[in-house]
């Protein structure tokens, strides 16, 4: 039996990296809605540097076969939508 891995392998995945891309995703979604609702320059800048972080992980991620992407997207985009979707409980009004 040979220790091939392919595409379709399965992998067992340890780290913590998928969840602080998760946190990475919220704050994304928090700075959508802040330069969305707000129009703040601050929220819009740093919304960019979030799309960066995402960016350049993906980028280090496709050039290091031992790291996932699909994990750290997949946090990111979790991340995103669990922040996104729920309803604002602060500003009921604001939909």
């Amino acid at each position: 039996m040979g220790l091939a891995s392919g595409p379709t392998d399965e992998q067992l995945l340890a780290g913590a990296s998928g969840c602080i891309l998760g946190l990475v995703g919220a704050t994304g979604a928090l700075m959508l809605r802040g330069w969305l609702r707000e129009k703040a320059l601050t929220a819009r800048k740093r919304l960019v540097a979030v799309i960066l972080i995402v960016a350049m992980q993906s980028v280090f991620d496709s050039l290091v076969p031992q790291v996932s992407m699909t994990a750290h997207l997949s946090g990111a985009l979790i991340g995103f939508l669990a922040t996104t979707l729920p309803r604002d409980r602060l500003n009921p009004s604001w939909r």
